[in-house]
């Protein structure tokens, strides 16, 4: 406390510097007294449990569950914190045990097993920033996750909501149950709450330029003409805040028009193009139904497949390679280079053609394959 006195003191003596030269200076969001004094998370109440049911292996009862809160400050009465205590048989298990001893002696030298449910905080009297619970079990202290409003989640300027609910569990286990365990469980159970205070206006930015600080630090508004500006600039923030409901409203019916736009569009499309697929398949089985229905029509599409099959086979499939002599090869392909002839063609299909190689690199291939190309020496031209 006395340190945030002391940056506090600092600050004002900064803003009086300012208004008196007549400069501008703006406190940083953490030296803001709100956040300066209630950032920080306290003690703010205690609820008392009564656990000596749990010697017998029993459950909460239903109106047992809420624990009544009073006041670190005042010892008050104010609101309370569900606190739930299930027995289990084993550490994993998921459902309540029905493991009921009539004697808590009984349970000397066994196993001790409960979940803890920690649940909703709700009559504390103010609205919470953040908070958590922290308890202990035979000397061991726990603690929940601490709970904390986020208005970059929740929206600049949201409120925290009145009731917290923790959703808090915990398995403990005790492997060998001792009398002074047992003595601790007849003495109450306490569950303290810690809390921040959630201030509405926390973390607004002070300036030197606010007339109202003028006025309280130097006692007279010292720069009309900035603090005229700084005046208007609240005002227009202060109506852009309000107009930011109705234009987010706004926004979001555009928004859901546009969609339902984009949906028509989009059945109106998916209808057309199953038109069109419709008429396709349509169009393709009349031209399968003439195709089977007409002989004549048939015969002839065959016929020429058929011939155009025929002559692939002729230009692509050619007789298998024979091979000439690698010493008349040689002869010819000495004599091809110096003078280039031509080749006829031996195949059946194309018999007596006149072709030509392209390079040597052809002209050795077609020496070579003497069962397809007869070498014409003699001929050079077409």
């Amino acid at each position: 406390f006395q340190k945030n006195c002391s940056i506090l003191r600092d600050e004002i003596g900064r803003l009086r510097s300012a208004i008196r030269h007549n400069r501008l200076y703006e406190m940083s969001p953490e030296a803001e007294p709100i956040n300066l004094f209630f950032a920080s998370t306290f003690h703010i109440a205690t609820g008392l449990a009564y656990p000596e049911y749990c010697a017998y292996f029993l459950p909460t009862e239903s109106d047992q569950i809420t624990v009544p809160l009073k006041m670190a400050l005042d010892n008050s009465a104010h609101g309370g914190l569900d606190v739930r205590f299930v027995p289990l048989e084993n550490q994993d298990d998921e459902e309540e045990a029905q493991l009921f001893v009539g004697d808590p002696t009984e349970l000397l030298g066994k196993s001790w097993t409960y979940r803890v449910h920690i649940g909703k905080l709700q009559g504390l009297g103010f609205l919470t920033k953040r908070a958590y619970v922290q308890y202990s079990i035979f000397g061991e202290v726990f603690t929940t996750d601490t709970i904390e409003h986020d208005e970059e989640t929740m929206g600049q300027g949201s409120r925290p909501k009145s009731v917290i609910d923790f959703e808090y569990t915990y398995v403990h286990h005790v492997p060998r149950v001792s009398k002074p365990f047992l003595e601790w469980l007849k003495l109450p159970m306490e569950f303290h709450v810690y809390t921040s205070p959630w201030v509405e206006g926390a973390g607004e930015v002070i300036s030197s330029d606010d007339p109202k600080i003028q006025k309280r630090i130097v006692g007279k508004v010292v720069n009309k003409e900035a603090a005229a500006a700084y005046e208007k600039r609240q005002q227009e923030a202060a109506a852009s805040r309000r107009n930011g409901g109705r234009d987010s409203k706004r926004s979001k019916d555009k928004k859901g028009s546009d969609d339902k736009e984009k949906a028509s569009k989009y059945k109106k499309e998916c209808k057309r193009l199953q038109k069109k697929n419709r008429d396709l398949e349509a169009k393709l089985a009349a031209l399968q139904k003439e195709l089977t229905s007409s002989p004549a029509g048939g015969g002839k599409k065959r016929s020429a497949i058929e011939e155009a099959q025929s002559t692939d086979r002729s230009l692509n499939h050619a007789a298998p390679v024979a091979k000439r002599p690698e010493a008349e090869q040689a002869a010819l392909l000495q004599q091809w280079k110096q003078k280039p002839f031509v080749f006829k063609l031996a195949h059946t299909a194309f018999a007596g053609i006149a072709v030509r190689a392209a390079d040597a690199s052809s002209a050795a291939k077609m020496i070579a394959d003497a069962g397809n190309f007869e070498p014409l020496p003699n001929r050079t031209g077409k």
